[in-house]
């Protein structure tokens, strides 16, 4: 039930709790060069949730008519929806871009979208979490181009990885241990089907996630280090006491939490961080309303 990972470069599979294959990595280096090509990621969104609903159901826009249609086709069948048809290995992610201006490349089908999770249970009597917010709306990404040349040295460095042999091979096979011990490895008779939990974008999983990574993307000079470093030390005791179950002092966690984001100078990462903490609060199954001013 945990994510790993920056949402905006992670396979559509990974976001409904399917395990992560090399195929999924394929995704991610996909992202990274549809970005170098466009300026921006090929999925955006003000908010984690829609942005993983944005990563399971649509396609990503075309890219611009200066991209050479082989090469847009080699990168948008990287991020194919369904693995099976992206490209199988690094290697040969890297020789189609390597070789995208003389061969032509299938341009990919549209794919089915992942089935999305439920949504998770909230409390029949939430709680009120108070919080105040004068930050600023968030305004739209302004794109940028970046060389062409930029893109190829990525999959020249790809190419070198893929033909980097891979350590588990040289490995030596294992051998019957010689002492006398009461338990030994065997090789399962049966296949047991693995058990994966289905994360729904609006779980406080998701959302923490989200957060965590919204935190890392605030900086100097307009915040401060310690200013990050209370709200995540705050997010991280906020997690605990949800896994323990103690609801009074998550809801006053909560509140710590609303009270630090207040004191941050307003931009569009505050406002941006102070709407995912309200996701957060009433995904736990509490209320949030805006605390009245002094002398009110």
């Amino acid at each position: 039930g945990e994510v790993a990972g920056t949402i905006a470069y992670m396979a559509p599979e990974t976001l409904v709790g399917e395990p992560a294959t090399p195929l999924s990595d394929v995704y991610s280096l996909g992202a990274v060069a549809y970005q170098m090509l466009a300026g921006r990621p090929p999925f955006e969104a003000d908010n984690i949730g829609t942005l993983i609903n944005r990563i399971r159901e649509e396609p990503p826009a075309p890219l611009g008519p200066e991209v050479p249609p082989e090469l847009a086709g080699g990168v948008l069948r990287s991020l194919d929806k369904d693995p099976a048809r992206r490209p199988e290995s690094a290697g040969a992610l890297a020789t189609s871009l390597l070789t995208a201006t003389t061969l032509p490349m299938e341009a990919p089908v549209p794919t089915q979208p992942i089935a999305a999770g439920p949504v998770a249970s909230r409390s029949a009597e939430p709680t009120v979490v108070y919080a105040t917010d004068k930050g600023a709306r968030r305004r739209p990404w302004d794109g940028f181009t970046i060389p062409l040349l930029l893109l190829i040295a990525l999959a020249l460095v790809i190419a070198v990885f893929a033909l980097v042999p891979d350590g588990r091979e040289a490995a030596p096979a294992a051998t019957a241990p010689t002492t006398t011990t009461p338990t030994t490895t065997t090789v399962p008779t049966t296949t047991t089907t693995p058990t994966t939990t289905t994360l729904s974008p609006d779980s406080p999983e998701a959302i923490s996630a989200g957060i965590y990574q919204l935190l890392d993307e605030m900086r100097p000079p307009e915040f401060k280090p310690k200013e990050i470093k209370d709200i995540r030390e705050g997010l991280d005791k906020i997690i605990e006491e949800a896994a323990e179950g103690d609801r009074e002092e998550l809801g006053e966690s909560l509140e710590e939490v609303f009270d630090k984001i207040d004191d941050l100078p307003e931009s569009e990462e505050r406002q941006r961080l102070f709407d995912e903490f309200v996701r957060l609060a009433e995904s736990y199954g509490f209320t949030v309303s805006e605390r009245e001013e002094e002398g009110d």
